[in-house]
């Protein structure tokens, strides 16, 4: 194989598994700052929003600030991306973000963010419109959408996730599935499940 074809197949490999996310590196190191925080006592920390670009906070703190390898936090912006409802929800697996959800609008916006999805990923895997119901027998077309990145990421979007004002994106390394699996084996040995 010659020089030129060596460092096409690197360029391609390399840009395929450096998925970006709302400017977060997906099996990267958090690269972030920490968001400023207060502490009121020994288990009460306020998190505090940023002024300008974006920071983390942990979810569950116990008067913890510190990060730990395997952990999920918050990413808070100071201008919240169109698509997204509010903060990121990252899971940190070995230090690495391996995971990061965001809720959407709802069936409100889902043509425009299936739109910007496919712009990011390109065409999904699976594309299928489902109807949903309401309390009063009111019915709505759904998007549910999967994408099987050429990396082993995958991404998940739901217009409507149990509610038609929430949708839901998922997106998740192979590295991130499989910590989640080995999580739920944990919880549910001996359980009775």
């Amino acid at each position: 194989m010659s020089a030129k074809w060596v460092m096409l197949a690197l360029a391609f490999c390399g840009s395929v598994n450096a998925t970006t996310v709302f400017g977060i590196k997906l099996g990267a190191p958090l690269a972030m700052r920490e968001c400023s925080y207060s502490r009121i006592d020994a288990s009460t920390v306020i998190f505090n929003p940023p002024n300008h670009g974006r920071c983390y906070q942990l979810t569950s703190t116990s008067g913890r600030t510190a990060l730990r390898p395997n952990d999920n936090i918050f990413v808070n912006w100071a201008q919240t991306p169109a698509i997204s409802t509010g903060s990121a929800d990252v899971q940190l697996v070995g230090g690495k973000v391996e995971g990061i959800g965001v809720n959407t609008a709802g069936i409100e916006t889902q043509q425009v963010d299936l739109q910007s999805l496919i712009s990011k990923f390109g065409k999904p895997s699976q594309l299928e419109n489902v109807p949903m119901g309401n309390a009063m027998g009111a019915t709505f077309k759904t998007v549910r959408a999967r994408w099987l990145l050429v990396n082993g990421t995958h991404v998940t979007y739901l217009s409507a996730d149990n509610r038609i004002d929430r949708g839901l994106i998922s997106i998740s390394t192979p590295a991130g599935r499989a910590y989640t699996r080995a999580q739920l084996t944990k919880l549910n040995t001996g359980s009775g499940l």
